[in-house]
């Protein structure tokens, strides 16, 4: 594809990309600049943010290490926004421009590269798989964007789902106490105090659209329950629990960049069980009446973008980040 070989690893589906190498190339890999320059281009762009508009279509790239990159991108237009991860490799002929051996696509067609000026000692524009096409850059800046919930999570919907509750390395938690329920491991022995053995369910994070005169909500879903133990309504001996789905009204605040929970939490009766028993009681009350705002996170993961979410309430500090699954 566009001359390029792709290659994928057989376990952990890294890839590489190999191309035809012109003369410039041939001489920059033989003057050592094959490990050189991605040092040189992640030193002089990390944590920088790269910022481009392509007519409706808003784009930003992010430098997270000597081989791996971000991006965002947003249509107003469309109300349609995602994240994509991706890999980068340096041009070893001299130019400093950067390609991406997988294509990183955004509604409005493919993004291929990142192009530097050497006349201007700059990146100026994006490449694309149109060249015809230019995606001119109009910032470079430390200075993160601030997207609205909606560019985060979509238009209120639930098709971006959350599924760890991740506190960046070094900070504790400071939900109610030490057993906080952030997460399946920590639910277990909640499970098993009502003689239940899970063996496996995950917490997923989302929103959904409003219908009609309803608010957006806020939605926090413990899933997928296998496990052996006494039916919580029943009492009976059973190996299937149904998926618990606590929904919180929100209001959005602020131009969508922070949101605020209600106090009434709506329950399934199988929820409402999960809750009255305990199990899930200090995760959903850690949620209720708290206001939020919405920021990109510095800290590393290895696949998707993190997604920090700060209480805004000085009684209740939460150093979270939901990361994407």
């Amino acid at each position: 594809q566009n001359d390029i070989f792709y290659l994928t690893r057989r376990f952990n589906k890294g890839t590489a990309g190999l191309k035809k190498a012109s003369a410039e190339e041939k001489a920059g890999v033989e003057a050592g600049k094959m490990m050189e320059l991605p040092r040189e281009v992640a030193d002089s762009l990390k944590n920088y943010y790269v910022k481009a508009l392509w007519n409706a279509t808003e784009i930003v790239l992010k430098i997270a290490d000597d081989r791996r990159l971000y991006l965002f991108w947003y249509d107003g237009q469309a109300d349609k926004g995602e994240e994509k991860t991706g890999y980068y490799n340096v041009e070893v002929d001299g130019s400093k421009s950067l390609f991406f051996p997988e294509e990183l696509t955004v509604y409005a067609g493919a993004i291929t590269g990142l192009k530097y000026d050497a006349a201007q000692g700059k990146y100026n524009h994006f490449a694309t798989a149109d060249p015809g096409v230019t995606v001119n850059i109009v910032d470079i800046s430390l200075q993160p964007p601030a997207f609205p919930i909606s560019k985060v999570f979509g238009p209120m919907s639930g098709g971006k789902i959350f599924d760890r509750l991740q506190y960046p390395m070094g900070l504790g938690s400071d939900l109610p106490d030490e057993n906080s329920a952030k997460g399946s491991v920590d639910l277990m022995p909640k499970f098993l105090s009502s003689g239940i053995i899970c063996l496996a369910y995950e917490i997923n994070f989302y929103f959904t659209d409003p219908a009609g005169s309803d608010p957006a909500m806020w939605n926090i879903e413990l899933g997928n329950i296998n496990a052996i133990g006494v039916d919580l309504e029943s009492q009976k001996l059973t190996a299937t629990f149904p998926t618990a789905v606590y929904s919180f009204p929100v209001v959005v605040e602020n131009n969508g960049l922070t949101f605020t929970t209600g106090e009434n939490v709506r329950m399934l009766a199988d929820a409402s069980a999960y809750y009255e028993k305990g199990i899930t009681r200090l995760l959903v009350d850690s949620f209720k009446s708290r206001k939020f705002s919405i920021g990109w996170s510095d800290y590393p993961a290895t696949e998707g973008m993190l997604v920090g979410i700060t209480s805004q309430d000085n009684a209740f500090s939460l150093p979270v980040m939901l990361s994407k699954r």
